[in-house]
């Protein structure tokens, strides 16, 4: 979806996301609070995360038009978001 209707990488060449707080719901299981920026806006997204050592990873999925985007017929109404989310120490 590289068109003008689409995410229009030429304006918007990047997606980001950045964790708010992290915590335990169950064993081996998080829940990630945070935001996803796409096509200039700005929207809470929680997903359910799988921790293995300093990375939590996980798979949701998010509507286009909630970003301002055109849906289009093809690949369906929805985009799948696959996350890897890296722990890191702060400086001291």
């Amino acid at each position: 979806m590289t068109f003008s209707e689409g995410l229009d990488a030429q304006r918007f060449s990047r997606i980001t996301y950045h964790s708010l707080t992290i915590d335990r719901i169950e064993a081996g299981v998080w829940l990630v609070r945070g935001e996803l920026e796409m096509h200039g806006r700005f929207l809470p997204l929680n997903v359910r995360a799988m921790r293995q050592r300093d990375r939590f990873t996980g798979t949701t999925t998010v509507l286009p038009t909630d970003f301002g985007i055109s849906p289009t017929r093809v690949g369906g109404n929805d985009m799948r978001v696959d996350f890897d989310i890296v722990l890191e120490a702060l400086p001291e």
